[in-house]
């Protein structure tokens, strides 16, 4: 390492061929600069200068170095610059897992293209994930953060904190009898067929996070808990894990169903209702892991959080 701290004072010397002349470039004493020649040269084993009555010339040796040290320093110099960047959070990759639902809100796509305003040295990869594959690979160490459903009490080294929440509609054939109807209320819904979500997750490996897969049948049971509320028990005749699939199966007459708020009509032949009876206030919450330190992460929590 000491011998990287030489090069600049070994090159201001090589490109004046004159102590004085480098020393002055260099803003130290000639005295100083001679110091640290000989330090360097001593470290090396090697004569780098020949001394002369009107200065100094290279030597063979010094005519090598001088060849790369030019190059060198700048690698050099290159290395710490980066190095500072990464601690500033300004390089890096950073892994982003969003859901179907994430994607659909209007502030993720802000947040992301904020973020990489401010750090465009730092790569987003972002993965589709459902929010239990995001626990799974967040304790895996496969994502750095993501876009999941909470609570997330006693799910093991996540961090999370609530950045929007969402509530659900109604979805029907665009054709259905009840589509043009004002005023819906659970009980009007009573003789029809529904698509519901899932309890449990289905995934590969299930079990790794339990207590997410709780917090899934809470919302399931919240939902079954609000109809029943407003007079209505629902006649599940087939359940899918996502909203895409549940609206596909509406579009096909098979029956209604209940998706979130941040649906905006993409699926043809499907209209959407509020039902105001019908309200299951959902949290996203941005995920990562306890104790992650890194630079890059702590940059995005910023942008999402503040």
């Amino acid at each position: 390492m000491s011998s990287i701290r030489h090069l600049p004072f070994f090159l201001a010397v090589a490109e004046e061929q004159h102590f004085k002349r480098a020393a002055a470039r260099l803003h130290m004493t000639q005295s100083a600069l001679s110091r640290r020649i000989q330090d360097f040269e001593a470290e090396l084993g090697a004569a780098l200068f020949e001394r002369q009555p009107g200065g100094v010339r290279l030597t063979h040796a010094g005519q090598a170095l001088r060849d790369d040290a030019a190059r060198l320093l700048a690698e050099y110099e290159r290395a710490l610059s980066r190095a500072q960047r990464i601690q500033r959070g300004e390089l890096g990759t950073l892994r982003v897992a969003i859901s179907g639902v994430a994607v659909r809100h209007p502030k993720v796509p802000r947040w992301l293209n904020a973020f990489r305003a401010e750090r465009p040295g730092v790569e987003l990869a972002l993965a589709p994930m459902v929010s239990a594959e995001q626990i799974d690979a967040l304790q895996a160490g496969e994502i750095d953060t993501g876009f999941a459903y909470g609570p997330l009490q006693g799910v093991a080294g996540v961090a999370a904190r609530p950045v929007f929440s969402h509530d659900f509609l109604l979805a029907m054939p665009a054709d259905h009898a009840l589509a043009r109807r004002r005023g819906l209320r659970l009980r009007d819904l009573a003789d029809e067929h529904f698509i519901w979500t899932t309890r449990k997750a289905r995934r590969a490996g299930a079990g790794a996070t339990a207590p997410y897969d709780r917090t899934r049948a809470t919302i399931y049971d919240r939902m079954i808990a609000a109809c029943r509320k407003g007079g209505l028990t629902p006649h599940i005749v087939a359940e899918q894990n996502t909203a895409e699939a549940r609206l596909n199966l509406v579009a096909a007459g098979m029956g209604l169903c209940f998706v979130d708020d941040l649906q905006r009509g993409e699926t043809p032949g499907v209209v959407l209702r509020k039902i105001p009876e019908f309200s299951v206030p959902i949290s996203m919450h941005l995920i990562w892991r306890k104790g992650d330190a890194s630079p890059v992460l702590e940059s995005f929590i910023r942008t999402v959080t503040d």
